[in-house]
C-alpha cells in the first residue's frame, strides 16, 4: 500500500480521489504521476484483495481504475464485483486485452469504461471524465426514478383508499386507469383491466355510452369542469345510489387538453339524512300549525324569524308573509310600550317569562288580550314563545 498521497482519504476541494489497482509497480508509478499531473489524487493497490480491503477501510474514493490481470489471486473483474456489492462508484477497467470476450466480461459488472493500456493520458483523462459524467447522470436518473416511484406509490395508495370512484381517459376517451372502486363497479377484477377500453366496452347500452362520451367531449372542448353534480344510478344489487360527480379536463406539459379525469363520491347516506330531515321538518311544521295557540321565534330585537299558522291568524293575517309585513316590528304588536320594555327586561334577566297578560293592537286599531310565555336563548340571542288569545275572557 502506498503512503502519503497513496493513502485513501476524502477528496480535497474539486480534486477527485482515484484508486489505481495495478500489479506492475513501474506502470503504477507512471500512471499515478500522469493522473496527478492532470489534477487527480491517486491511491494505489497492487492486488485485487488489497483493493477490496482498502475500500472496506475507507470511503473517500471517487473512482477505481482497475487492471484486469493482477497476477496471483483474484483478477480485476472479481475485485470490482466484490467492491461494487458494498460501494457505489464508477469503475473503469485498464487492460492490454482487446478481445471481445474480455470486454464483454467487464460490461457484465459495470459499464463506465474500458481503456486499453498505453492509450496515453489524454485518452485516459477523457475516459475518466466521461465515466464521472455518466455516473452522475445515472445517479440522477435513479434518484428521479426513485422520487417518481415514490410519488406513484403515494398516488396508488390514495386511489386505493379513496372512498369514491376515480377514472381517467385520454383525449380519444380511451380509459387510461381507475381505482379499485371503479373497476369493481364495472365488473373488472383489477384496475389494470380497464386500460385501453372505451365506454362501448362497459356494462351499459350503446346509447348510454354515446351520452357519456358526448358529455366528456363537451368538457374537453370547453375546457371547463363539471363539479358537484348530484346524479342517481342503480347498483348491481338494485339499490338506488346517489353520487356527487365531478369531471375536469386533463392537460399535458404544453397546456393542451389531453383527456378527462372523473371522480364520483357516494352520497346516498347524506341524501337519506336530508330526506329524513325534510320529513321531520314537515311533521314538525304540521304539528306546530295544528297547535291551538300561537308559536313564534324572534330575534332579541323583536324581528320575527318563524311562526305557526295560529300566530298569524290570531292577528287576523292570512299568511306569515302578511304578518311579517305589518307586525314584523314588535312595537306595532304591543299596545302598551312600557309593558313591552318591562317584558324585555324581565326576559333578559330571568331568561323565562310565564303567563304574562299583555294587550296587542291590530291594524284596524282594535285591542286583543293575549296570555304570553317566552324563553330567551342567550347562545343564539333568540326568543321562543307561545301566545293564547284570551280576549273573550275580558
Amino acid at each position: 500500500m502506498q503512503n502519503d498521497e497513496g493513502r485513501l482519504g476524502m477528496s480535497v476541494g474539486n480534486k477527485k480521489l482515484i484508486l489505481l489497482v495495478e500489479d506492475e509497480p513501474i506502470i503504477a508509478l507512471a500512471e499515478r504521476m500522469s493522473l496527478e499531473a492532470y489534477g487527480y489524487r491517486v491511491a494505489v493497490a497492487s492486488t485485487g484483495e488489497q483493493a477490496v480491503e482498502m475500500m472496506k477501510a475507507e470511503t473517500g474514493v471517487d473512482m477505481i481504475l482497475m487492471d484486469i490481470d493482477l497476477g496471483a489471486g483474484i483478477d480485476g473483474t472479481e475485485a470490482a464485483r466484490i467492491i461494487l456489492q458494498e460501494n457505489e462508484l464508477p469503475v473503469v477497467f485498464l487492460s492490454s486485452h482487446t478481445e471481445t470476450a474480455v470486454v464483454e466480461k467487464t460490461e457484465k459488472i459495470t459499464s463506465y469504461g474500458y481503456v486499453v493500456k498505453n492509450s496515453g493520458i489524454t485518452v485516459l483523462d477523457a475516459s475518466i471524465k466521461m465515466a464521472f459524467k455518466l455516473f452522475a447522470a445515472n445517479r440522477k436518473i435513479r434518484d428521479d426514478s426513485s422520487l417518481l416511484n415514490e410519488r406513484e406509490r403515494l398516488l396508488e395508495n390514495i386511489l386505493e383508499h379513496f372512498p369514491g370512484r376515480v377514472f381517467w381517459k385520454d383525449k380519444d376517451l380511451v380509459y387510461q386507469g381507475c381505482n379499485k372502486n371503479e373497476a369493481s363497479r364495472l365488473g373488472f377484477a383489477s384496475p389494470d383491466e380497464i386500460v385501453g377500453k372505451t365506454d362501448f366496452d362497459m356494462p351499459w347500452t350503446p346509447d348510454e355510452a354515446e351520452i357519456y362520451r358526448k358529455a366528456d367531449k363537451d368538457i374537453m372542448e370547453r375546457g371547463e369542469p363539471i363539479l358537484h353534480r348530484e346524479q342517481s344510478r342503480y347498483a348491481a344489487d338494485g339499490r338506488l345510489v346517489w353520487e356527487d360527480r365531478n369531471k375536469v379536463p386533463l392537460y399535458d406539459a404544453s397546456g393542451a387538453i389531453a383527456g378527462i379525469f372523473g371522480v364520483a363520491l357516494d352520497i346516498t347516506a347524506r341524501k337519506s339524512m336530508e330526506d329524513a330531515l325534510r320529513e321531520s321538518q314537515r311533521k314538525d311544521r304540521f304539528t306546530m300549525d295544528m297547535a291551538p295557540f300561537g308559536i313564534f321565534q324572534m330575534e332579541e330585537n323583536g324581528d320575527s324569524i318563524a311562526l305557526n299558522a295560529m300566530e298569524y291568524r290570531q292577528f287576523e293575517c292570512r299568511s306569515a308573509e302578511e304578518y311579517r309585513a305589518y307586525y314584523g316590528d314588535i312595537s306595532r304588536r304591543w299596545a302598551d310600550p312600557e309593558k313591552l320594555a318591562e317584558f324585555r327586561k324581565d326576559l333578559l334577566e330571568s331568561r323565562v317569562v310565564r303567563n304574562r297578560e299583555v294587550r296587542a293592537r291590530l291594524r284596524d286599531g282594535r285591542i286583543k288580550w293575549f296570555l304570553l310565555s317566552a324563553a330567551y336563548d342567550g347562545s343564539t340571542s333568540t326568543v321562543l314563545g307561545v301566545s293564547l288569545d284570551i280576549t273573550s275572557t275580558k
